[in-house]
């Protein structure tokens, strides 16, 4: 079997993967860091406007992480350190 890209998108495409990402947060491999591919008719196209359509996130480099934000709000979707960091915050009224 060959093992090239054109191969593999086929058959990610007949599994119905709509989008698939590739993070280089060094930047070794991928310059930008970040690279989307959409699947158009029969071809995974680039995606250029950072925009994750079956989540409807918009993607966006943080650093050594991504970071997802919600299209419909702009709100960051918190990681488990940010989720716990967020919890502390947060002061509850204590009951007798």
């Amino acid at each position: 079997m060959n093992n090239t890209v054109g191969d593999w998108e086929l058959g990610i495409g007949q599994l119905g993967v709509l989008e698939y990402w590739l993070f280089d947060p060094k930047g070794e491999w991928i310059k930008q860091q970040l690279q989307g591919y959409r699947l158009r008719g029969e071809v995974y196209e680039p995606i250029t406007d950072s925009r994750c359509e079956p989540l409807q996130l918009r993607l966006q480099i943080e650093g050594q992480l991504i970071g997802f934000y919600r299209e419909d709000t702009g709100e960051k979707l918190l990681i488990p350190e940010e989720l716990v960091s967020a919890a502390e915050c947060i002061h509850l009224p204590q009951t007798d």
